[in-house]
């Protein structure tokens, strides 16, 4: 993650080219860890501010991905 500022360069980047066309086999890897009830921003938090911010991205790129897929085809 060093240096820190292109590690967030590299993530926005990633997230703005792939968001959109997340494969099937990935999510449904990502799945089981989304559901731990330790996989949350706040609990996360308790343990680390990298680790909080790295999860809520990874929540919220499944999510909006969920999203995009419905919307997308209206």
């Amino acid at each position: 993650m060093k240096p820190p500022q292109k590690f967030i360069d590299d993530l926005v980047a990633w997230s703005e080219k792939n968001s959109r066309s997340i494969a099937d086999w990935q999510k449904e890897m990502v799945e089981p860890i989304l559901k731990e009830e330790f996989f949350t921003y706040e609990k996360m938090q308790a343990k680390s501010t990298a680790a909080a911010f790295l999860c809520a991205f990874v929540v919220n790129i499944i999510k909006f991905n969920k999203i995009y897929l419905k919307v997308k085809p209206l």
